[in-house]
Parts: structure tokens; C-alpha cells; sequence
């Protein structure tokens, strides 16, 4: 009965489009192999442009710039990012850090082998694994025997992992297409996937070879199909955290309509365990129902039963700075209005860089609170962390 429900709600929400392949976004591989409907689905939901991801793009635009300039001569000059449309003051210092870090890991395999082919922020056709599509490589190395993919992942609220990501397998996919170009004759080559997170301190590497990327791509070759024609069934998981259709998704309210039917008046430890591992899924979901249908009532929709009210207000100095200047005119010493706090250790680290070293002996690394896992979760136990200590 529910997947019949599932199926009549996605037939109500895909529409008709001329070119398939352009809705199965590369980046969001992980997300339309598991849920083959959701690419479609997410079609017929505006695409947002927020801060954060204004900010990645300019990331991205300006690591590409500097490695670029690296390129060319040697230098990476940090004026070029003065140039850029998004540049602010604030924002280049909030961004400049996690730029750098992620250039010297790259300008580091530039140095180690300069001879090597290198791609950066290149456009390279993957249609031969997901119809009508490019990606687009953030850095690649290419060489005889050897192919080395970077990805810049500027985020610093979800860790991205390189073991079984999707992205990362058709981002080398697509460059193997173009090595075989280049070296046809080659058929022994190693492929290292590299994520870079720098505003999360992550770094990770997967090795594969040209058997096992080309293995991957046959076995998901159905899922890209039914994923182009929006078939198959919704499927909840981690992947639907960024997914637009979200907030209107059937299976996720369908998985909160799966602990009905219980007949005791308290919950079991199971129903328990299985409520607490979707808290991860359902958490940030109920916060994107809540904004879709606020920003939606905002534009005009009416909701039966649901008003748009206005919103709480506060009072708030419109221009600090001069607030600072007319309280010391009338005599008020600074200490009277204003809170002087230390910045975070990871502020410190940006301004002291390479003397930050001088801080250890004032700074401690406090656990934090216990916190459950799945069993089979590599985080250890409250029992194997007293063993270690």
C-alpha cells in the first residue's frame, strides 16, 4: 500500500523533459543511485543559491586561480582573489585559510612530478557512463601510469568520505577516458581519489585500478537507467540531507508512519534504537519541511489551517561603531559596554600560522560528552577509551 502511495506521488511530481541526462548532477551520484526517483523529483523544485554555497563556489574560483598562476610561473599571488565578484574583506579572510591548504597539497603533486599532465577546474564529458553529462575535475594529475584526482570540499558541516563515493568514481571515470586518449596503449594504471576538506582538518585517499572502476560503473548501470526514466522506489537515507524534493518527500514522512501499530503505551528498546538511528535523517528534514513551507506561504501559497504571522522582533544598533564613539563622547569607559572575549583556537591558528606551536602549553583537548553509535561504528566505546587511557 505505501509504495503504491510512493508511486503515485512521484508520477504527480515528474515532469516531462527533452534532455534526461542534464538532471543527474555528478556531484549528486551517491544520492540518485540509491533513490533513482529523487533526480527527477528534484527537478521540479527551484534551485536555491544560499551563502554557503556562494562561498564554495568563490573557494573553488580561487583555488583554480592560484594553482593556475602556480602553473605559470611558480607564485601563487593572493591578489588575483581582489578581482573575484564575490571578494569581500570578510570573506577572504574567512576563506583564504582553507584555500591555501588545499593549494599546497596540490601544488605539492605539481612539484613532485611537473612533467605529469595537470587539469584544473576542466570540463570533461562522462557520457559514456551517465548519458548527456560533464563533470568537472577540481585538479587531476595525468601521467603514463598514473592518474591523481583532488577534490576541494570547502563545507565544514558534514564530513565527506572517499571510500565508496560515487562522485569521486565517475570523476575518474571521466578522466581515464581521457588518459586512454592520451596514452592508448596503457593499460596497467593506478587511480588515487584524493577529498580535501581543509575548514574540517580531513584528508583522505582511495586507490583503484582501471578492473575496478570499470566493474563499478557496469554494476550501476540499471540504477543510472531507472535514474534518467524517474523509476524505481524513494529510498531514505543519509543522501537526502541536500535533496530539494525533500521537504515534500512521501518516504521520509513514510518512515515515521512505520512505527505505528505498536500496542504498548511505552516504546521498546528496539523501536527505541530504530527511532535514534534515523535522528541523523529526520532531524534536518523536519527543519526543510518547516523553511519550504514558510518561504513558500512568504511567496503566497496558503496552507489550509496555517496563517503566516509575523515574525518576532528585536532590537538591534544599526551601526555599532557609532554607538562605541557617542558612549565614550559621554564619558563611559570602554570596560562599562564593551565584553572583551578570546577568539577560538581555530581563529588563533589562522592568525599565529606556523607560531601557533606556542600555544600548547596552554591548550588541553577536553572530551566531550558520550555519544551513542551503531555497534559496528568505528568510534570506540566509552569501555575501550578507559582501556586506552
Amino acid at each position: 500500500m505505501l509504495n503504491n502511495q510512493i508511486d503515485i506521488w512521484v508520477k504527480s511530481k515528474i515532469m516531462k523533459h527533452t534532455t534526461q541526462g542534464t538532471y543527474l548532477a555528478i556531484s549528486a551520484a551517491d544520492r540518485w543511485l540509491n533513490c533513482t526517483p529523487s533526480a527527477r523529483l528534484e527537478a521540479t523544485f527551484p534551485r536555491n543559491e544560499s551563502a554557503f554555497s556562494s562561498e564554495g563556489t568563490y573557494a573553488h574560483e580561487l583555488a583554480a586561480l592560484l594553482i593556475r598562476q602556480f602553473l605559470k610561473d611558480g607564485s601563487s599571488d593572493l591578489d588575483l582573489a581582489m578581482s573575484h565578484p564575490w571578494y569581500s574583506e570578510e570573506h577572504h579572510k574567512e576563506v583564504i585559510a582553507g584555500v591555501l591548504e588545499y593549494v599546497d597539497i596540490v601544488t605539492t603533486q605539481i612539484d613532485l612530478a611537473p612533467s605529469e599532465i595537470h587539469l584544473v577546474e576542466t570540463k570533461i564529458d562522462i557520457s559514456k557512463y551517465v548519458p548527456e553529462r560533464r563533470c568537472i575535475l577540481d585538479f587531476a594529475s595525468l601521467a603514463p601510469a598514473e592518474i591523481n584526482i583532488y577534490d576541494l570540499k570547502f563545507g565544514r558541516g558534514v564530513r565527506v568520505y572517499v571510500k565508496d563515493n560515487s562522485q569521486l568514481k565517475y570523476y575518474a571515470l571521466a578522466a581515464l577516458g581521457l588518459h586512454q586518449t592520451l596514452f592508448p596503449k596503457k593499460r596497467k594504471i593506478t587511480i588515487n581519489c584524493h577529498i580535501v576538506q581543509p575548514r574540517m582538518d580531513h584528508y583522505e585517499m582511495a586507490t583503484y585500478t582501471l578492473g575496478e572502476l570499470t566493474k563499478w560503473a557496469r554494476s550501476k548501470r540499471s540504477k543510472t537507467k531507472a535514474a534518467l526514466e524517474g523509476r524505481g522506489a524513494l529510498k531514505v537515507g543519509t543522501w537526502c540531507q541536500f535533496c530539494r524534493a525533500a521537504p515534500e518527500c512521501q518516504a521520509l514522512k513514510n518512515s515515521l508512519d512505520s512505527f505505528k501499530g505498536e500496542d504498548a503505551e511505552l516504546m521498546s528498546d528496539a523501536t527505541l534504537v530504530k527511532l535514534y538511528k534515523l535522528i541523523p535523517i529526520l532531524s534536518p528534514w523536519l527543519k526543510k519541511v518547516k523553511d519550504h513551507m514558510r518561504d513558500k506561504a512568504a511567496a503566497g501559497y496558503k496552507y489550509e489551517g496555517l496563517k503566516l504571522a509575523v515574525g518576532r522582533s528585536r532590537r538591534v544598533f544599526v551601526e555599532p561603531d557609532d554607538v562605541i564613539a557617542f558612549l565614550r563622547d559621554q564619558g563611559y569607559d570602554d570596560s562599562d559596554f564593551l565584553i572583551i572575549k578570546l577568539f577560538g583556537i581555530g581563529a588563533a591558528e589562522k592568525l599565529l600560522t606556523d607560531d601557533f606551536g606556542l600555544l600548547d602549553p596552554f591548550i588541553e583537548k577536553q572530551q566531550g560528552p558520550p555519544t551513542l553509535v551503531p555497534v559496528d561504528s568505528s568510534a570506540l566505546s566509552s569501555a575501550e577509551m578507559d582501556f586506552m587511557i
